[in-house]
């Protein structure tokens, strides 16, 4: 029932539907002075929504950047959302969020970990069977990666889940905490607050970082508009709302 919740509240993330809704209501208002009202409203959501600086200003105080340099750890854990399956090729296309896995795997190439560990199962309720995790391993044995030390939680269908199960499948190969975390620096905050309520013992590990960290930009970096900053928007308004959820429903 959460996961259904869950799919149909993430439709709520996205700025670009709010700004459509107002327009929406603007057509159809027949007072004159409330759709001005409303249009004016729009327009100054649409340059907030697509402004780069005011997004990077909000990233850059939400995103986690620690990293692991050095040390030696049982295992590294990975956490899932960093592909999406390809049904005209049958296998799995990376995304914006494909730094997870690839971070996870240089840690345990350095020697850093002794297991990898992949965690996802399917968030797609159209197609159950299409286990991440499961889909990945083929990907590394095509790499020439070495897959004797990679354990796998295909189970979860969530962050929260991912958790939990992951907590199972190191308890039953007697891997000893603390372990190295592994996902986007968006993402991280809600990851470690459901770690804390799980009592699972993580180190954290962030990749993908949105901020921008560069001194000085260009003039239009500031005052034009940029419908990618909608989508960034929408990443962090789904972690938000992800937060309030899980806080509400006591997985954090």
């Amino acid at each position: 029932m959460f996961f259904i919740a869950s799919k149909i509240l993430g439709v709520c993330t996205k700025p670009v539907l709010w700004v459509l809704a107002l327009l929406l209501i603007a057509v159809c208002s027949r007072n004159a002075l409330r759709r001005k009202r409303i249009l004016i409203a729009t327009i100054v959501l649409l340059f907030v929504f697509s402004n780069n600086w005011l997004l990077n200003v909000v990233t850059r105080q939400w995103e986690l950047t620690q990293q692991i340099h050095s040390g030696h750890y049982t295992a590294v854990v990975v956490l899932g959302g960093y592909s999406k399956f390809d049904y005209r090729n049958q296998q799995l296309d990376f995304n914006d969020n494909a730094d997870r896995l690839l971070n996870a795997i240089a840690l345990k190439h350095a020697g850093l970990a002794d297991y990898l560990v992949i965690s996802g199962g399917s968030g797609n309720m159209a197609n159950p069977d299409e286990r991440e995790a499961r889909l990945t391993l083929p990907m590394l044995l095509q790499y020439g990666i070495d897959t004797t030390h990679v354990l796998v939680e295909d189970q979860s269908k969530n962050t929260s889940e991912n958790i939990r199960h992951t907590k199972t499948v190191l308890a039953q190969k007697g891997l000893q905490p603390p372990y190295i975390l592994v996902t986007s620096a968006f993402h991280m905050r809600r990851t470690l607050a459901i770690c804390k309520k799980e009592g699972l013992d993580v180190v954290p590990h962030c990749t993908n970082l949105y901020q921008q960290t560069a001194p000085h930009q260009n003039w239009d970096y500031y005052i034009i508009p940029d419908l990618r900053a909608l989508f960034g928007w929408e990443r962090l308004s789904h972690e938000w709302l992800g937060m309030l959820s899980y806080k509400l429903t006591g997985k954090i």
